[in-house]
């Protein structure tokens, strides 16, 4: 459907929405319309294309907000898995995505796994 409810021009605004939200901390908001916009995207792009995972990511960082931190971890380990596949270990965004799930980790008292996803995002930002 061109235009209508399935099309990714309108899963772009629905993003817009959901930053409007967030920004106004209305997280649950936000959430929904991320969601509608990771379903839009998954079934018209694919699951490994850049807005798709773009979004898993921006949803994980609100998982985060909201506290729920398995969420979020879920999130990021999906789309690291994705984008390591699309832009190889040392790209920025991938060391993005370690640098997130280290600080989670730590918060969690998780040292030794924050230590090495921390040189993992290193390691990228270096290159």
């Amino acid at each position: 459907c061109r235009y209508g409810k399935c099309d990714p021009a309108v899963a772009n605004i629905l993003i817009n929405i959901g930053e409007l939200h967030e920004k106004q901390t209305e997280y649950n908001k936000a959430l929904l319309c991320y969601q509608d916009a990771l379903s839009i995207y998954s079934s018209k792009l694919g699951d490994d294309q850049p807005r798709t995972v773009d979004t898993k990511v921006r949803m994980a960082k609100l998982h985060v907000l909201r506290g729920e931190d398995e969420l979020a971890l879920d999130m990021f380990c999906n789309a690291l898995f994705m984008r390591r596949a699309l832009q190889g270990d040392l790209h920025p965004t991938v060391s993005d995505l370690w640098y997130h799930m280290s600080h989670i980790h730590r918060a969690r008292g998780q040292t030794e796994i924050a230590l090495e996803q921390a040189k993992k995002a290193l390691d990228g930002y270096r290159e």
